[in-house]
């Protein structure tokens, strides 16, 4: 067998192959007093910001109240159509807990995640719950306007 055989071929230009070096004390740079006394303190990771992000998305459910908006019952408003609108306020505050938990949220402890979660569905439940407390109700009696007399014209 030949030479070339038996070894590797040598990388491509460009490309970079890292071997592992056995650790040799001696090769190791000498460090100062100053160095060796104080370890070097390794960045901490922040735990994100859950309750900021948690009161922004209870905000913006908040302003869903502010709509004038009103939700019409079509099947006569059976417990069943109140059941499926809260949950889908429900579903719409977890939907922004999710947006928040992709910017910050995540690096946060497990109990701000789930307790950050449960907040933003239930008051998403609550806003809808409003909602339909609010369409139920008589819609508000039109001012009472004076109405001029019709005259007809003649022939």
């Amino acid at each position: 067998m030949g030479e070339r055989d038996w070894r590797e071929e040598a990388p491509a230009p460009g490309n970079w192959r890292v071997t592992a070096q056995p650790l040799s004390m001696a090769a190791a740079p000498a460090r100062s007093e100053a160095a060796t006394a104080a370890p070097a303190v390794a960045p901490s990771r922040t735990g994100g910001r859950p309750l900021l992000a948690t009161l922004i998305c209870a905000g913006v459910l908040a302003l869903s109240l502010a709509g004038q908006g009103t939700t019409p019952m079509e099947s006569g408003g059976g417990s069943a159509d109140s059941v499926g609108y809260i949950l889908g306020g429900a579903v719409f505050g977890a939907i922004l807990w999710g947006i928040a938990f992709a910017i910050t949220i995540r690096k946060a402890s497990t109990g701000w995640k789930a307790g950050s979660l449960v907040v933003l569905a239930v008051l998403g439940g609550l806003v809808a719950l409003s909602h339909l407390a609010t369409a139920g109700a008589a819609p508000p009696a039109p001012p009472v306007q004076a109405q001029a007399p019709v005259i007809r014209e003649g022939k």
